[in-house]
């Protein structure tokens, strides 16, 4: 979040771009003027927030929240694909369907799966 936050990152897009020698223009609503951009300003309050929400969520949660914030650390902006998009979808499912047989494997075809099927919205 604090280097989300600081806008120090590039979406898989621009680096192509950039390592192609390309002209990419990136629209951000959250790039407000005179927004906090320093992220030893960022990260402080960003710590505070996530152990808001841990504290919000203790009775849901095994642990409190924990990651790197670190605004140094590696980080990756790559999108999940269909498969990890259905993959998702179909454990929620199988979590609201508890009494159903959970899939060990990827189901192809998820949006017919049993557990997904009570779930759709068909407009």
């Amino acid at each position: 979040m604090t280097r989300y936050l600081s806008g120090d990152w590039e979406l898989v897009a621009q680096r192509a771009a950039r390592e192609l020698g390309l002209e990419l223009t990136v629209i951000r609503e959250h790039t407000a003027e005179g927004a906090i951009r320093n992220p030893e300003q960022i990260q402080p309050v960003v710590l505070a927030w996530r152990e808001g929400l841990s504290q919000a969520l203790r009775e849901s949660l095994k642990e409190p929240l924990d990651w790197n914030e670190d605004y140094r650390a590696p980080y990756f902006t790559d999108k999940p694909t269909w498969d990890c998009y259905g993959d998702l979808m179909l454990w929620a499912a199988y979590d609201e369907q508890s009494q159903l047989a959970r899939p060990s494997e990827h189901v192809a075809e998820w949006s017919a799966d049993a557990a997904y099927k009570p779930m759709r919205l068909d407009w």
